[in-house]
């Protein structure tokens, strides 16, 4: 009877609830919750690997079924429920802090932070009140090595010979195969041990001081050291390049449809006990990356905790597949390798890196194995690095290659042709290929777009410059949003809207000398006035000498003297420039004072237009001659009044009028009746040369 009250009273006892232990990453700390019924009585306390949380009253059951499933291992390594304690203990994997805060309603926080506790830390000390260091610094004790002494014996049981016979009593001898069957068991007991104890820390084993015995013998006394295998390849810098298995893409998927494949490969991942496997991770790691998914394969790496000699590249290959930039490069020192290394070291290059010394044959050959869908992602940004490499040969066979594949992927080779063409100039075939992609709507599609019109200095329309806007707006900040402001910019500017283009935020500094130089050569006079006089000195840094050069010149025709000295480069400022400004403003003393000691004919007419100013007719007349503008001269003279000369250059009106103009009338008393003839007849003349010389004048 009382064993059935014990066990009706058990049934009849409320079960307790599990406590579910929920995670999440919140970027610089990670958070656990757990949610009681009630406000339990708690204390949280360190222990020597991390923290431990105590229940005073009663021990719950915990739930640690979702911890990991979307957090990492990166700060909490470890969690369990202590089954003489009950407690929940929380492995700490890194340097770092945790707090804990408990909320009426029975909801329990830790949040686990980077770096060590602030000194008022009132969880740093264990549930018994000890101190203890911070995490990360505590270190495994293990007894320290004796110091290595040489020590001279005959004794030498590694050399023995195995065939000596062992006395071992006075007249008596064992046999050699006893003898030395015993010297084996004897070297392989010794072997067990010292390998034991060097794992444990007990001995530290180091190479044998080895010191020539007489120097002139060094020959004799020098080590072998003999490498047994395939001689392993280096890079151009002398670097071990890693196992081309390591990056063998083509290789990691064989049969299967995709969803097939990558359930097979997670369903693996997990073996008996909830053990991961790990070459099973590792495939699954490698298949997830075949198929382009380059967050799921870090999620699989970090939830899981890849263990491989490869788990550095396969971070960066996940990195570069998804459009980052690559963080702990490991292709750094394999830029010169063959193969997949070669190809793989390229895409995780940075966009400003130089890639003179990538193979570009390797990176070609290892594109042509890759899946199509990999080459379409990835032929973008191999192609603009080779053609900033000057490699234009290798982009042009990443382009062929794709636009032999299936139609979605000749729309990336279009726009790798595009690139090329920008690339050598060709501005007609750069139009040709753009125009023949189908994907309109496609961002690289608008960027390439908007720079070829801006190369050919074409509008495109005020319908895509709505279009661009309002990409921008959403992607400026993704990865694309360097090449999408430029692209807004220079169509703004393409649709006169300078101000506008130059106001975004982030220009990089061709972009800004693109826009001044289009502004240079096409913007109006009104916008150019405006915008040239407000921009800062520092601003005008920005533009090329050639198109503040432009900007001069147009300042100065419009009569701004002063302003148009404001945009003279100092390091590009010119005797002519100098002249012109002189000129402009009515000194033609200081102008011929820049031209003295200056030869060019092209400075000829400024010193000719200075002399004018000054009035020396004679000099000016003398230059022009000099220079073959005889015309010239001969009208500077006529200014002058020289009519000697004048009358000497033939029988055209002024020659004629120059002459009668020169002409001695002979004195008498009075004049005859043929004078007169002969003064009425040439008045006459000289009227109809006058008459003749106004018609051929334009008066303005």
């Amino acid at each position: 009877m009382r064993i059935l009250l014990f066990v009706f009273a058990i049934l009849a006892a409320p079960a307790s609830a599990q406590v579910v232990v929920k995670t999440g990453e919140h970027g610089a700390f990670t958070r656990l919750v757990l949610q009681f019924n009630g406000k339990p009585n708690v204390a949280f306390g360190r222990t020597e690997t991390g923290y431990e949380l105590a229940i005073t009253e009663g021990n719950p059951a915990y739930d640690l079924t979702r911890v990991f499933q979307l957090i990492g291992r990166q700060r909490l390594k470890s969690i369990w429920a202590d089954p003489r304690s009950g407690n929940l203990i929380l492995g700490i994997g890194c340097a770092c802090h945790a707090v804990m805060e408990a909320a009426a309603n029975g909801l329990i926080v830790i949040d686990i932070h980077d770096g060590a506790a602030p000194p008022a830390s009132v969880f740093e000390t264990t549930l018994a009140g000890s101190a203890l260091p911070p995490l990360g610094t505590i270190q495994t004790l293990r007894p320290r090595a004796r110091p290595h002494q040489r020590t001279e014996s005959t004794y030498q049981w590694t050399t023995m010979e195995r065939s000596l016979p062992l006395s071992t009593r006075e007249g008596s001898a064992e046999s050699p195969l006893i003898s030395s069957l015993q010297l084996q068991d004897l070297r392989q007991r010794l072997a067990k041990s010292i390998d034991a104890a060097s794992a444990t820390g007990i001995v530290e084993l180091r190479p044998p001081e080895h010191t020539p015995s007489d120097p002139k013998n060094l020959e004799t006394d020098r080590q072998l050291n003999l490498h047994i295998g395939p001689v392993p390849a280096l890079s151009d810098e002398g670097q071990l390049c890693r196992p081309e298995d390591h990056v063998a893409i083509p290789q990691w998927h064989t049969e299967g449809s995709p969803a097939e494949a990558l359930a097979k490969s997670r369903n693996a991942i997990l073996g008996e006990f909830d053990l991961v496997d790990q070459p099973a991770l590792l495939a699954a790691v490698r298949t997830h990356l075949y198929f382009g998914f380059g967050a799921e394969a870090r999620n699989l790496i970090e939830s899981f905790g890849l263990s491989s000699d490869s788990t550095d590249i396969l971070v960066a290959i996940s990195q570069i597949l998804d459009g980052h930039p690559v963080g702990e490069n490991p292709f750094a020192d394999q830029t010169s390798c063959k193969g997949q290394l070669a190809l793989w070291a390229l895409a995780a290059l940075p966009g400003d890196a130089n890639a003179l010394n990538v193979d570009a044959n390797s990176v070609v050959q290892a594109f042509m194995a890759l899946p199509v869908h990999l080459q379409t992602s990835l032929a973008s940004d191999l192609s603009a690095k080779l053609i900033a490499a000057n490699k234009l040969e290798s982009a042009d066979l990443i382009a062929s290659t794709l636009s032999r594949a299936m139609p979605p992927a000749k729309d990336s080779a279009a726009l790798v042709a595009t690139e090329i063409s920008l690339a050598k100039h060709d501005l007609d075939g750069a139009q040709h290929h753009i125009d023949s992609v189908t994907a309109h709507t496609n961002l690289k599609t608008l960027i390439l777009k908007a720079e070829t019109a801006f190369r050919k200095k074409q509008s495109i329309g005020v319908d895509f410059l709505t279009e661009l806007e309002a990409l921008y707006f959403v992607e400026a900040r993704g990865p694309d949003g360097p090449a999408l402001t430029r692209a807004l910019a220079v169509t703004r500017a393409l649709e006169g809207e300078f101000e506008a283009a130059l106001s975004l935020a982030n220009l990089d500094p061709e972009t800004v000398r693109d826009v001044w130089g289009l502004l240079a050569e096409k913007g109006g006079d009104g916008l150019l006035l405006t915008m040239a006089s407000q921009t800062n000195p520092s601003d005008r840094l920005a533009v090329t000498s050639a198109d503040r050069a432009l900007i001069f010149d147009r300042l100065l025709s419009l009569g701004l003297p002063t302003l148009a000295e404001d945009w003279v480069d100092p390091a590009a400022a010119s005797n002519e420039m100098q002249a012109r400004l002189a000129l402009s403003q009515r000194d033609g003393r200081r102008a011929l004072d820049i031209l003295v000691g200056v030869e060019s004919p092209s400075l000829s007419d400024l010193r000719a237009e200075a002399l004018a100013a000054l009035n020396k007719h004679e000099d000016l007349a003398l230059l022009l001659a000099a220079m073959g503008q005889d015309e010239e001269a001969m009208r500077v003279k006529r200014w002058t009044g020289e009519w000697s000369e004048v009358a000497l250059q033939g029988e055209d009106p002024w020659s004629r009028l120059a002459q009668s103009a020169t002409r001695e009338v002979p004195r008498s008393d009075g004049p005859s009746i043929a004078q007169s003839k002969n003064a009425a007849e040439g008045t006459a003349a000289d009227l109809e040369d006058i008459a003749s010389l106004l018609q051929q004048t334009t008066l303005n």
